[in-house]
Order: structure tokens, then sequence, then C-alpha cells
């Protein structure tokens, strides 16, 4: 039997690497770990948007075994139980030190903007 902290660190492992593209007139993010996307037009709009999508897939995942069971997403399962489980104790920590709360998908994928580059660049 695992306990609830060593399976939160053993997920801690599993980190999120976002890749921003700059476009003209148009923001994309790209969250390989999970083969999601986000696109606005501006870099705050692409961010919701990819964060709804997250949003849905963690939905399907927990309602849906055959998904769960998909060997396309079995791969991406590690990221998506730290997505589930990361933020219920930091929720609360969250809570006790009077921090604004936020969403477990804004503590674990570091979604920040940072300099345009080229789309050539990616």
């Amino acid at each position: 039997m695992l306990s609830e902290s060593d399976f939160l660190d053993l997920l801690s492992s599993f980190e999120f690497h976002p890749d921003v593209i700059f476009e003209e007139g148009v923001t994309s993010i790209w969250l390989p770990e999970l083969a999601v996307w986000g696109r606005g037009d501006t870099f705050a709009s692409a961010k919701d948007d990819l964060l709804d999508e997250v949003d849905q897939l963690l939905a399907v995942f927990q309602d849906d075994e055959r998904l769960r069971n998909a060997p396309n997403i079995v791969a991406q399962r590690p990221w998506i139980y730290r997505l589930m489980a990361t933020g219920e104790t930091e929720r609360l920590d969250a809570q006790d030190e009077g921090v604004p709360q936020r969403s477990r998908r804004d503590r674990a994928i570091p979604l920040r903007a940072h300099p345009a580059r080229p789309a050539a660049c990616r």
C-alpha cells in the first residue's frame, strides 16, 4: 500500500513543459505531456482555452474507463494523475494561509508568458 504522501512524491517528477508560440494575431500553447492545445488572440485567452481543454480531458478521463486504458492515454496517465491529485493538499494549505485559491491545473501546469519568438524556432 502506498501512502498519499509517497504517491504525491512519485508524481512530482512528472512536470509539465508547455510550449508557447506567438504568431501574428494568435497565441498557441502546446502541452506535450497531454497532447492538447490552447489557442487565443492573447496569451491569457490561449491559457484559458488550454485549461478548458485540460478540464475536459480530466472529466472524460474520470468517467470513461475505456479512455483511461486507451494506448495513447496510458502514457499520459502520470501527468493526469498529478493534475487530479495535486492541489487537494495545496488547496487546504492555501486556505490555512489565507492565500487565494487557484484551481489544481493552474498550480500544476507552469503557464507563464515569455518573450515572443518566431514560430520557426519551435
